[in-house]
């Protein structure tokens, strides 16, 4: 059986000098010479490329931050509209006798889904921006 998934790591050679791989177990990129552990399509980026890669990393961090904190009390008010329309839901549901049932009670499950669903769909904005992974809790 042989093996040819394995990769050899720029300067192991030095370290490695004398011993032979098994027969058949040879690095599968040992045909590569100088230089093949760069990305192909890795092109050295001018200054100017790089400060406007800074200088949008830097706006998308600031907008991070900012909707963080709007983040709290955002949520705090749709938490506020959603839960009493979900729980006034199934009264209107099962309790109400009036013309306007059906109004009531797509007002009521649509202003508590949706107060769900926006609150979803902004903490997925923030995780989208986030400059490293994190957990909202």
């Amino acid at each position: 059986m042989t093996r040819n998934n394995i990769v050899r790591f720029p300067g192991a050679g030095a370290r490695l000098r004398g011993v032979m791989p098994d027969a058949g177990r040879g690095p599968a990129n040992d045909e590569a010479g100088p230089g093949a552990g760069e990305m192909p399509g890795a092109v050295p980026r001018s200054a100017g490329g790089r400060a406007v890669t800074g200088a949008l990393r830097a706006l998308r961090y600031a907008l991070f931050l900012l909707l963080m904190w709007v983040r709290g009390p955002l949520r705090f008010l749709l938490g506020l509209v959603g839960v009493p329309a979900l729980i006034a839901s199934p009264m209107v549901w099962l309790g109400y006798e009036g013309a306007n049932k059906g109004e009531l009670l797509l007002l009521c499950a649509g202003g508590g889904f949706g107060a769900f669903a926006l609150a979803w769909f902004y903490d997925s904005l923030v995780l989208a921006l986030a400059p490293e992974p994190i957990f909202l809790n």
